[in-house]
């Protein structure tokens, strides 16, 4: 298992809307399963993350983004991804790094809230 600290963060680089194409995917959280169907992309010059926004709250507001983000270039900098919550709480995937490492993009809105935005941020690593 690989271990990664936080250190500084940097600032966010790249905000992302959902691009509503692509075909219908379910991933299943307990009871309920997500409907996983509008892609999202950011990139940046640390990285890049892709993937798709996720629905089960018959509101038609994103609850959970699944993906990944990928480190493109031997900066001493490893791309997040960060989400915005509708509460305004900022939650983090984990960070890919160094250079040619992918992680995976599985961030889900805690219970009452709903996902507003999308960013890549980094760390120094």
């Amino acid at each position: 298992m690989r271990i990664k600290c936080l250190a500084m963060l940097g600032p966010a680089v790249l905000l992302a809307s959902a691009a509503f194409t692509g075909t219908a995917s379910a991933a299943s959280t307990g009871p309920e399963a997500l409907v996983c169907n509008s892609n999202w992309s950011v990139s940046s010059g640390q990285g890049r993350a892709a993937g798709k926004w996720c629905y089960n709250n018959g509101a038609g507001n994103a609850i959970a983004v699944r993906g990944t983000v990928t480190d493109t270039n031997a900066d001493g900098r490893c791309p997040f991804v960060q989400v915005t919550t509708s509460a305004g709480w900022k939650l983090d995937s984990d960070w890919a790094g160094p250079r040619g490492d992918s992680s995976p993009v599985n961030i889900d809105a805690p219970s009452g809230q709903h996902l507003t935005g999308l960013a890549i941020k980094y760390i120094t690593c």
